[in-house]
């Protein structure tokens, strides 16, 4: 279960954080990952698409840390993922949020 489970993370189809949790599962339930991970809904988001809309409104509820990050500030970039990790329910891919964000502000 361990091997299925790190293939899981590696494959980036559950992040690193997510894989954590289902491991307490699996050492509580004895349920495998592929089971844990369908029956909660815990498949990473990779589209751009879906993952657009949330980026644009985290933009549009953060003006503040937006501005702090124009003017140098990077540590409120991490806050901005943060804040669509949260909405996500940790379920998104990092590097397309830092990617969909960075090209949403520095246009």
């Amino acid at each position: 279960m361990l091997i299925e489970l790190l293939k899981l993370v590696e494959d980036k189809k559950i992040t690193e954080n997510t894989g954590k949790k289902i491991l307490e599962r699996i050492i509580d339930s004895g349920e495998s990952p592929e089971v844990i991970v369908r029956n909660e809904g815990l498949l990473t988001v990779r589209s751009e698409d879906k993952l657009s809309s949330i980026v644009d409104s985290v933009i549009e509820k953060n003006q503040e840390a937006i501005k702090d990050y124009l003017s140098g500030k990077r540590e409120a970039l991490n806050y901005l993922m943060g804040q669509v990790m949260r909405e996500m329910r940790g379920r998104a891919d990092p590097s397309i949020v830092i990617k969909l964000l960075k090209g949403k502000i520095e246009k």
